[in-house]
């Protein structure tokens, strides 16, 4: 180690040599520089760009250079604030202007410098050069009507933005396009023009406006983009003009009081029958009127597809008879049809998606012989008076039993129909397994498990009960421990399982911070994929059988059984824990006064902390971690008799920090960094490690990720989705960049369960 460390000491002297003869703006590259109000960094060009700010003028003014060097850019939702009416002073030098940067709820008004060669102000609005494309219209102005300049051909993304108090938006002759999101949420507004010039709809152009009630696309659109009018909850009629190209998914979703949907004689792309949208062909239902007043109504035989969401938020309809011939529900295609009743899936339906979620008085559900329930839960979601979920006994994908949805060989349970009294209900004996969500319509499911300590998987209720502080026994009899059973529990150390438990559902003991151990009796046949997934610091399996039968399980493999855990044959029950905290574990507890930074180990030794300077850090980490903030690097090793050694086991290493969101990552021999994965525990960030070298502290820069990469691992997955839940529930914190840019996957300034979910959608391919 101290071979490598001056490798890299004489390799950063070196460097440092030709550095200071170089400007400081090149050693700044990558790094986001804290000025007195604002944040920036430098760019590809060599000019700064403006990341943040943290101020409170009335008169927001833009520094037109930093160091003499120009500022070029302003980044992406860089100056969001709370000032209330400020405004906001462009310089001459901004050249680009990132995405929803200026999507300030408090900005009353725009100048621009007059030598700016790309932007220009008319009337505190912004606009390009040549007052041909207007970019931003201040979201705090009070005026009630506005009208756009003759001139303007387009109006950019997000370009009236929430829209100040605006009822009233007159459009030029000549303006072609209206681009992504152009009006989003302007829930004031009342009234707009469309010019027959107008070519081009933008996805989501005229989302949240509710006040809107009637909408008139003119023949000249060819392009109408994804939810052009989503949510726009009082709109009763529309017309569509013959222009249009194609059919995009979730046109007119939300629109709740939409009665009248008309269309061009000559539209290329749609026809309506007796009031309803379809594809020019009607082999595509687009969307069923939300507010239209019939009780009943058949699907044509023509129709092969119910598109997305095309009958939620119905509000009259109780019957709807899908004939035969229809061959895919898309995802949610009657999500919130309030007064349907009952519904039978033909056989010639192959998919379907999450189809039913939310219609509150729908009663019983025939599944035809060829349908694949995309997602069983979430298709019959919130169907509070669901008593039944029928399927025909030719389904190759699902079956029912008495009224409850099971998979092919109802060795898992999916539905437990909401209307039904789960507490007279038995699990057939096949059942091994217990899908989470199954039981979380039951009202009382969540409130029993946090207040009684009770959730419903075997015979619809496993109970379990404290034995000291933190452990845990599950009531004599139970058979199955349900898929997520103990998710994300905290506060459990140690769990103990009846002799009668056969079968551990997926994930039923992951994310548990403090479980340190477990008894599982040798009955057991299977445990689920990812049982123990994240739950890392289970020290002791404690196993009723033998290494042969442990071998044995099913799917044993696929448990996620932690790296260090100790399994211990030939148990017997109730094998408690008390906390184990990392110096309760071991002989030696060595410390470093200067820096804090504690080693406990069973070794004998001396401990060396160092911390490497900032000219170091520069040379040996920047390079390596170009999207985090670095805090410091320290040399960490144990020695005995003047000569370094590595440890004989596993250590733990404590280092202080007062930023419970900083990591830890270890500098390998070849250079490359492994996250350490410390937990902040006391002002401390705790790790394991089983070898020294350099450690570095560092925090990520959430503004650098793709939206929906909560982790920062630099990949949305199915992690971030279970990171937004556990931050909804309060189970985990996350930084306000982190908030902000990442896990409000919506953009609504809001971080719900509905971000989780969009993830998800994302994941899957469905958004």
């Amino acid at each position: 180690m101290k071979t490598k460390s001056v490798k890299i000491l004489s390799f950063v002297l070196v460097l440092l040599l030709v550095l200071t003869a170089l400007p400081f703006s090149v050693m700044a590259d990558s790094f986001v520089v804290a000025g007195e109000k604002f944040d920036y960094e430098l760019n590809e060009e060599g000019t700064y760009t403006i990341t943040g700010y943290d101020g409170e003028d009335e008169v927001l003014q833009i520094p037109a250079y930093i160091d003499d060097i120009a500022v070029t850019e302003l980044s992406p939702h860089s100056l969001y604030n709370d000032i209330e009416g400020y405004k906001l002073i462009i310089p001459e030098t901004i050249k680009k202007i990132g995405g929803n940067a200026l999507t300030c709820s408090n900005l009353t008004e725009i100048e621009v410098h007059p030598d700016n060669e790309f932007f220009c102000d008319v009337d505190g609005v912004l606009f390009d050069k040549d007052v041909t494309t207007l970019i931003y219209y201040p979201e705090d102005r009070v005026e009630l009507s506005y009208t756009v300049p003759s001139t303007v051909t387009e109006i950019g993304a997000y370009g009236f933005h929430y829209g100040g108090q605006l009822e009233k938006i007159t459009l030029p002759e000549g303006l072609k396009v209206l681009g992504e999101r152009a009006f989003y949420f302007v829930d004031t507004l009342k009234e707009i023009n469309m010019p027959e010039t107008l070519e081009s709809i933008g996805s989501g152009a005229f989302i949240g406006c509710s006040e809107l009630i009637a909408v008139r696309v003119p023949d000249s659109v060819t392009e109408l983009g994804w939810g052009a009018f989503d949510s726009c909850t009082n709109l009763q009629s529309i017309y569509f003009g013959s222009g249009i190209q194609s059919v995009n998914n979730e046109l007119l979703t939300g629109c709740s009081s939409l009665m009248n949907i008309t269309v061009a004689e000559d539209s290329q792309v749609f026809s309506v029958e007796d009031g309803v949208l379809f594809n020019k062909d009607k082999t595509e239902l687009i969307k069923y009127p939300s507010a239209k007043a019939d009780k009943n109504y058949t699907v044509p035989a023509t129709v092969k597809t119910i598109k997305t969401e095309a009958f939620s938020h119905v509000t009259q309809l109780e019957n709807i008879t899908i004939p035969e011939g229809v061959e895919t529900l898309e995802e949610s295609a009657f999500w919130s049809c309030d007064e349907l009743r009952f519904v039978k899936i033909p056989d010639s339906v192959t998919s379907m998606g999450y189809g039913f979620s939310n219609c509150k008085k729908l009663e019983r559900v025939f599944i035809g012989k060829n349908a694949n329930v995309i997602d069983m839960h979430s298709t019959f979601a919130d169907c509070d008076s669901l008593i039944a979920i029928d399927v025909d006994e030719e389904n190759p994908y699902c079956a029912s039993v008495d009224g409850v949805l099971y998979n092919k060989d109802v060795t898992k349970i999916i539905k437990f129909p909401k209307g039904l009294d789960m507490k007279s209900y038995k699990l057939p004996l096949t059942v091994k397994e217990v899908y989470y969500p199954a039981f979380a319509d039951q009202e009382d499911y969540y409130d029993e498990f946090y207040e009684n300590l009770e959730i419903y998987v075997d015979d619809c209720l496993l109970e379990y009960d404290y034995q000291d502080k933190g452990n845990i026994v599950v009531k004599t009899g139970t058979r199955v421990i349900g898929s997520h059973a103990f998710w994300a529990e905290s506060q459990i150390w140690g769990i103990s399982l009846p002799e009668e438990i056969r079968y551990i559902g997926s994930m039923a003991f992951s994310c548990m911070d403090m479980l340190q151990a477990i008894y599982i009796p040798a009955g057991v046949k299977y445990i689920g994929t990812d049982a123990f997934w994240v739950s890392d610091i289970c020290y002791d399996i404690y196993y009723g059988g033998s290494e042969s039968q442990w071998k044995s399980i099913e799917n044993i493999e696929n448990a996620e059984i932690p790296e260090y855990a100790t399994i211990h044959f030939n148990s017997e029950g109730n094998e408690f824990v008390n906390p184990v905290f990392p110096e309760d574990e071991y002989d030696y507890e060595y410390s470093n006064p200067e820096l804090g930074i504690s080693v406990f180990t069973d070794t004998d030794a001396q401990l060396n902390a160092d911390n490497i300077t900032s000219e170091e850090l520069v040379a040996s980490v920047d390079e390596l971690l170009p999207k985090a903030t670095v805090e410091a690097v320290y040399e960490i090793n144990l020695s005995r008799d003047g000569e370094e050694i590595q440890p004989e086991d596993r250590v733990v290493v404590k280092i202080p920090t007062n930023n419970r969101f900083a990591r830890v990552y270890r500098m390998e021999e070849d250079g490359t960094l492994t996250d350490m994965n410390a937990e902040y525990r006391g002002g401390y960030l705790v790790f394991y490690t089983d070898h020294f070298s350099l450690y570095t502290l560092a925090q990520k820069v959430a503004s650098l990720y793709e939206c929906g990469d909560v982790n920062m691992d630099e990949n949305v997955n199915i992690k971030d989705a279970t990171a937004v839940q556990k931050y909804t529930a309060s189970l985990i914190e996350l930084e306000d960049g982190v908030l902000s840019f990442l896990a409000d996957f919506d953009k609504n300034k809001e971080v719900n369960i509905k971000d989780a979910t969009s993830i998800q959608k994302f994941i899957a391919g469905l958004i």
